[in-house]
């Protein structure tokens, strides 16, 4: 399965934002909220949240278990730093 991240950018700013305010900066919290909320996949939501943290551990994990579970292929338009699908 392929997913463009950046097909989501509209929603960045919503969840950067949850995530430095009412989400208290919890990586796994914000994956799980804002995916509902703000109607992203939460492996985008995951993505933009490694960015954020400088690729914190919790979000590549996070990364690799979604990629895992949802069975993705091919992720486009993924941020620099990004760690690899393999």
């Amino acid at each position: 399965m392929t997913i463009d991240i950046g097909g989501y950018d509209a929603s960045k700013q919503t969840v950067l934002n949850y995530f430095h305010g009412k989400g208290g900066r919890d990586i796994q919290k914000t994956i799980s909220m804002m995916a509902q909320a703000a109607h992203v996949p939460c492996i985008v939501i995951a993505h933009w949240l490694g960015v954020e943290t400088n690729w914190h551990p919790d979000t590549t994990r996070a990364i690799k278990r979604l990629k895992d579970f949802y069975g993705y292929t091919t992720l486009l338009n993924r941020p620099e730093g990004a760690p690899p699908i393999e």
